[in-house]
């Protein structure tokens, strides 16, 4: 996929849908993974107000169905590299990358490459 240059507005709408479609309610009607969740967004808002992410030295890695879900920064654009199984809700999509389910030959999946990562689960950076 490639935005509009928002990497926070792109970023937080991904985590917001995988949270929705995530969302465990006990039958004391309580989500049982609010913490967790909670977590993602803490750590997603420390990863947003880094200065790498901000200028697309690092991209940020969010969990999603089939495998992680990768977002960087490049040229004013964001790409990102995903699984097909969310209803992503993205109004700024250009174009988007297939990843894993595409055969990782798209340009997205390929530019990942290149990058390392702040894992929202964690807040520790890696590679892709």
């Amino acid at each position: 996929m490639i935005g509009n240059g928002n990497i926070a507005k792109v970023a937080k709408s991904m985590l917001g849908t995988v949270i929705r479609d995530w969302t465990h309610w006990n039958s004391d009607g309580v989500d049982e993974r609010s913490e967790v969740y909670e977590k993602w967004k803490n750590n997603l808002d420390l990863a947003l107000r880094n200065d790498k992410v901000i200028n697309g030295e690092i991209g940020l890695n969010l969990p999603s169905t089939n495998y992680k879900t990768y977002i960087v920064k490049k040229n004013g654009k964001i790409y990102v590299d995903t699984a097909n199984n969310h209803q992503w809700d993205l109004d700024d999509v250009i174009d988007r990358g297939g990843g894993a389910d595409e055969g990782c030959e798209d340009q997205p999946h390929n530019l990942m490459k290149n990058y390392n990562f702040i894992n929202v689960r964690n807040n520790i950076v890696h590679s892709s």
